[in-house]
């Protein structure tokens, strides 16, 4: 650990904290532009030593001005990080990142430098005021969160560098401003006793330089210690992750991205369009932004038997990292329905201040809401069955979840409190055919305990990907069309993959017969039928899904009533379900007998853009009275390589159409 002389401006290293010999302070800032390194004030001591020249003369205005501030309270060392971390070793950089939240805590005060926050004028009445200290980059930092929590004591300064207040005395503004608790600025509780997603839910609106320092900045706040390597992205989050879950039995970490209430009623919607399958683990601290009252009371489901040796005997949630996802021991709740939609309760629960629940109202129905009063509701997280084929190699026994939240910024299902709303919810059709007691009583689910796995993080909520098709014709100069570069584009909730490439092994490529790509449409989240729709389900479709076969060739008929320039360079493209292609003849049929000259050439198209609508239930009605279509747009453009003589595929838009309101509420009518 290197310290700052406040005399000497000289930098020492000591071997901890807790090894150097009197009080030291600490600056907690935000870095600017122009920040002095370690190897800045070596180089600065050396000179002035060598010159004789005062080191304040060369010295940026923040060091000397925290150094004259720290002096004058009585304070020989100080650690700044911009100039007491020697960053070109990266050892010395993992031993700082790792050890910073210690570095806090054990100093005698922290100064923290609001170079955007005027003094505290008193004739001012605090409006304007309290609205730019509100308003301060500081408090949107992502390091200066343990820098707030962690020491004992800490100034808040302003941009001349006077004391506005401690943060005990503004402890209600900086609640206010950061979400954290007074209790916890006040040292009054310890930040361990506060829940992993409300820890979390005080950096979802903070920003940090690097993506990685997302996760780096948390460690001291959960007492993590990992290996920092700069480099790896998102993946530095994940990490934190797994080693809270490893050292934590606070399952609150997957408690991200929870769901709001609202005067309109529960949140207790599961249909497709409210919700989407995500993985365990959340991508950035943002995801938890809605998780600040979020608490954690763990349920004690079966007790300690006496003699421990009978492990069979205990039953404990817990969450184990493994190559083929999360393995979760868990109590769960199972629908009997056509979709195994599992519930599980795991303690959680969440305090919502802005609206609460009418007492008159009709037993077992949601309650009405009115404002200015507070309620407690419970959280369940609820897992959707994924698919065997996107883990091939993994068994098609394995029990693979995914964890269903909801789009609109929110997640896991909320229900009532009251223990007759939480009963009246698991007894609905939904769950499956009542099942009744002797007495005539509804029967109700009890968790049961059940190994599964659990999708580790979330896909790309992003369904655009890029799909390189690796064709011999990309390889020719003066190839009629290239596809390597193509960009899918599906709407949501579509997702695409490419499944086929056929008719391309040619060398040369002329396009006769055409090239056939055939891709595999569907939806990124399982389809949960609701309880009101009786069989068949107005979903059916919905869990199916449908391949797609894009044609694209090169006309040789010579007899096209086209442009010279069509005729020239005669590319066209369309597409038909797979379905409709007869896989006898598909390779044998010509470019003449699978295209139609007048719509089907590109360079009659639009600016070389045209769309194509397919009836997917052939005319027939649906259950809404709407038939189901897919619209799929191509996109081309001139090579940049050979503009005279070839095209390239730049895009393939698919989206669904069709389907009425009505149909994705459950409506049955014909």
């Amino acid at each position: 650990m290197w310290l700052l002389n406040t005399h000497t401006y000289s930098l020492k290293l000591f071997v901890s904290p807790e090894a150097v010999s009197s009080p030291y302070a600490i600056l907690s800032h935000c870095w600017g532009d122009k920040e002095q390194s370690f190897q800045d004030l070596q180089r600065i001591h050396e000179q002035c030593a060598a010159s004789g020249t005062d080191p304040q003369d060369l010295l940026c205005a923040k060091i000397t001005g925290c150094c004259r501030l720290v002096r004058s309270h009585g304070y020989e060392w100080v650690w700044i990080d911009t100039c007491c971390i020697d960053k070109t070793s990266s050892a010395e950089l993992s031993e700082a990142i790792n050890s910073m939240y210690r570095y806090y805590s054990l100093a005698d005060v922290c100064y923290a430098y609001l170079p955007d926050v005027p003094p505290r004028d008193t004739r001012d009445l605090g409006a304007v005021w309290s609205a730019t200290f509100a308003w301060s980059r500081w408090h949107k930092r992502g390091w200066t969160l343990q820098e707030l929590i962690a020491p004992k004591m800490v100034f808040l300064l302003s941009n001349t560098w006077d004391v506005l207040g401690s943060k005990a005395d503004l402890a209600g503004e900086l609640e206010f401003v950061t979400g954290i608790p007074a209790s916890v600025l006040r040292h009054e509780a310890r930040p361990a006793d506060i829940c992993v997603a409300q820890r979390m839910s005080w950096a979802a609106s903070r920003e940090t330089t690097r993506v990685e320092d997302q996760a780096y900045c948390l460690l001291g706040l959960f007492g993590v210690n990992m290996p920092t390597l700069y480099g790896e992205g998102t993946n530095a989050y994940r990490r934190l992750q797994e080693e809270i879950m490893r050292t934590s039995v606070d399952t609150t970490l997957f408690a991200w991205q929870c769901p709001s209430l609202t005067p309109s009623g529960w949140n207790v919607d599961l249909s497709p369009r409210s919700m989407e399958a995500t993985g365990l683990l959340a991508t950035e601290p943002a995801q938890f932004a809605s998780s600040g009252n979020v608490s954690y009371t763990p349920a004690i489901y079966k007790a300690v038997p006496a003699d421990l040796t009978s492990r069979s005997d205990l039953d404990v949630i817990s969450f184990t990292t493994t190559p083929q996802g999360i393995r979760a021991r868990l109590p769960v709740i199972t629908s009997t329905g056509r979709v195994a939609l599992k519930i599980a309760p795991l303690g959680w629960s969440q305090r919502r201040s802005e609206v609460a629940a009418n007492s008159g109202r009709r037993p077992h129905s949601p309650p009405k809401l009115t404002e200015r009063s507070s309620v407690t509701v419970p959280l369940f997280m609820v897992l959707l069955p994924e698919r065997t084929d996107r883990n091939s190699g993994l068994g098609a026994s394995l029990p693979l979840y995914s964890v269903s939240r909801h789009k609109r910024g929110h997640g896991h299902v909320s229900m009532p409190v009251r223990a007759a709303d939480y009963q009246a919810i698991l007894s609905t059709t939904f769950w499956g055919p009542e099942s009744r007691s002797d007495d005539g009583q509804v029967a109700h689910r009890a968790p049961s305990w059940e190994t599964v796995y659990l999708v580790h993080t979330t896909r790309a909520p992003d369904p655009v990907l890029t799909t390189p098709l690796r064709a011999p014709m990309e390889q020719a100069c003066d190839a009629p069309v290239r596809i390597s570069r193509v960009r899918w584009d599906a709407a949501v909730p579509l997702s695409v993959s490419v499944v086929g490439l056929a008719n391309v092994s040619d060398m040369p490529w002329e396009g006769d017969p055409p090239a056939r790509v055939t891709i595999r449409v569907g939806r990124t989240a399982p389809v949960v039928p609701l309880a009101s729709s009786p069989p068949p389900y107005p979903y059916h479709w919905h869990q199916a899904e449908v391949q797609l076969v894009l044609q694209l060739g090169r006309c040789l008929a010579g007899e096209c009533d086209l442009s010279p320039e069509a005729r020239s360079r005669p590319v066209w493209a369309n597409v038909q379900l797979e379905s409709d292609v007869d896989p006898s003849t598909a390779a044998s049929e010509s470019s003449r007998q699978t295209h139609d000259c007048p719509t089907d050439h590109v360079l009659t198209w639009p600016n070389l853009e045209k769309s194509f609508a397919l009836d997917l239930d052939h005319g027939l009605p649906t259950y809404s009275g709407v038939a189901r279509t897919f619209d799929v747009r191509f996109e081309f453009g001139r090579c940049r390589w050979n503009p005279q003589q070839s095209l390239e595929l730049r895009t393939v838009g698919i989206c669904e159409l069709g389907i009425s309101a009505s149909e994705l509420d459950g409506s049955t009518s014909t």
